[in-house]
């Protein structure tokens, strides 16, 4: 799968603008444009399936355990006991989690089938009686791309759309209003397009804490 480049953007955001502006100049911008898409829609080139470097080591006692850096909207966790994958855990709300917590001791400690969220982090049921390791499956945040050459992980259909949207916030950041009457509509209608049917009305409060 062909990649949207930064030298491309660098050279689109060149001549429109009509400057001479170095990738290192609007790297803050494209952050932004690739932040903002984030958040639009649970994109595919943005899913984390069993990934190693997102997996959590839980060991006998652990009763929070944080998320992985980045999630956006979980999927679901599975725990893993040294030899299977369990079932996904069952999530259950925070409240009914401490009620369960009111009459356990260690001897009711065993592989985790519920879990509750709260913050950046969330709470096995039952505490693990020993070492597990907590997979991940979610929807996540673009990364923060900090070098020229550092990979943009969406796909080229939204080239187009990135360009449009940069193009319009190192408008935004030179005060150019001109140029942001032209860009940030395009961009916009062009998010628009790209944003898959059943998520143009999705609701990210729930996991406003994460």
């Amino acid at each position: 799968m062909a990649t949207v480049e930064k030298a491309d953007i660098l050279t689109f955001v060149n001549d429109k603008q009509r400057q001479n502006y170095e990738i290192a100049d609007i790297l803050d911008e494209i952050n932004l444009i690739l932040k903002d898409l984030s958040r639009a829609a649970k994109w595919p080139d943005l899913y984390r399936e069993d990934v190693t470097a997102d997996r959590s080591e839980l060991t006998e006692g652990d009763d929070a355990i944080s998320f992985p850096t980045g999630l956006r909207i979980l999927d679901f966790i599975v725990v893993n006991d040294g030899s299977n994958d369990g079932r996904p855990l069952t999530e259950i709300s925070f409240r009914d989690w401490l009620k369960l917590r009111e009459d356990e001791t260690s001897s009711s400690y065993a592989e985790p089938k519920y879990f509750a969220r709260r913050g950046k982090k969330w709470f096995p049921h039952p505490i693990p009686d020993g070492a597990y390791t907590g997979k991940y499956w979610y929807w996540r945040h673009h990364p923060v791309t900090e070098e020229e050459t550092e990979d943009i992980l969406f796909g080229d259909e939204f080239d187009q759309c990135i360009k449009y949207g940069v193009c319009a916030e190192v408008a935004k950041t030179h005060g150019r209003t001109e140029y942001i009457n032209i860009w940030e509509p395009r961009y916009m209608a062009e998010k628009a397009k790209l944003t898959p049917e059943a998520d143009r009305d999705i609701t990210l409060a729930k996991y406003s804490d994460l």
